[in-house]
């Protein structure tokens, strides 16, 4: 695993002498700038929290559960996900609601360690479609969940209907499911998870956020012919677009060093720009 991060590396740099012009202006790929359409794809996908407050639980919190809430919330609103995470999740499981749900999963989606976590994600996710199962953000997490069932018609399905809410934004959706894939890389149906890399990268080839999705799924499942494939093109099209090869190579890393979760969007961002990491707080 760790020649074919190297391997990786060294075809990505001698493809990257092109002068083919890219069709995006060059500077918005910058490490720098790219953080900002991270953080702007994250906001973006916090404005599909969208549910139906008529069919959100009326059940009044006891006075535990509301000072429960009031610490889950300061803790979360200053980016302290972890300390907010089982408060929200213990919520979750007994009110159902939602809202709660949805920002139990922010907080394990920014800090998955272990296999508890980890099933704490999938069984939110899980119960957010059960609750709100006409939310775009609940078919937005959707994808992830049929991706580890091996459903991948139900992922192409998920993806469209999300899409079809604002087909503007196709790149910003890219980019979040790249982020959410990311994390629980031995969670997948590694077939599954080929197949809908493949899918994206010839279905939106005209945005290089499906090339970059293609990559991570294509080292999630260790496939490398068509990674090294999708990473030629990469470098062909998008010459100085540098975070590719970065988020791929930490996750060939973990993965080469046995640690369970792959690469977050903020652990390589950091090491890449001096603006920290790219992932805004969600109020």
């Amino acid at each position: 695993m760790k020649n074919l991060s190297m391997l990786l590396l060294a075809a990505f740099v001698l493809v990257g002498c092109t002068n083919i012009a890219p069709s995006y202006a060059p500077t918005q790929f910058s490490n720098e700038n790219y953080q900002k359409n991270i953080a702007n794809a994250i906001e973006y996908a916090d404005n599909f929290v969208d549910f139906d407050y008529h069919n959100v639980p009326s059940s009044s919190l006891d006075s535990a559960d509301m000072a429960r809430l009031l610490q889950a919330d300061i803790a979360f609103n200053q980016g302290d996900y972890a300390q907010a995470a089982d408060n929200y999740y213990l919520l979750s499981v007994k009110y159902q609601d939602p809202r709660i749900i949805y920002k139990a999963i922010v907080c394990y989606e920014h800090g998955l360690s272990s296999p508890l976590q980890n099933t704490r994600l999938s069984n939110l996710i899980n119960q957010l479609q059960s609750v709100a199962p006409n939310s775009k953000i609940s078919q937005l997490f959707a994808i992830r969940s049929n991706l580890e069932k091996g459903d991948l018609g139900a992922a192409k399905d998920d993806l469209q209907n999300v899409l079809s809410s604002d087909h503007s934004k196709t790149r910003s959706i890219l980019l979040f499911l790249a982020t959410i894939i990311s994390n629980n890389s031995n969670a997948y149906n590694k077939q599954t998870l080929g197949k809908f890399g493949l899918y994206i990268s010839k279905t939106y080839l005209d945005y290089p956020e499906a090339y970059l999705f293609a990559m991570v799924a294509y080292s999630i499942t260790a496939d490398e012919i068509n990674l090294l494939e999708i990473g030629k093109q990469v470098n062909i099209k998008y010459p100085n677009w540098e975070v590719p090869t970065f988020w791929v190579s930490g996750i060939l890393l973990k993965k080469s060093s046995g640690l369970e979760s792959a690469v977050s969007s903020e652990e390589y961002l950091g090491s890449t720009s001096s603006g920290g990491g790219g992932c805004s707080n969600r109020d």
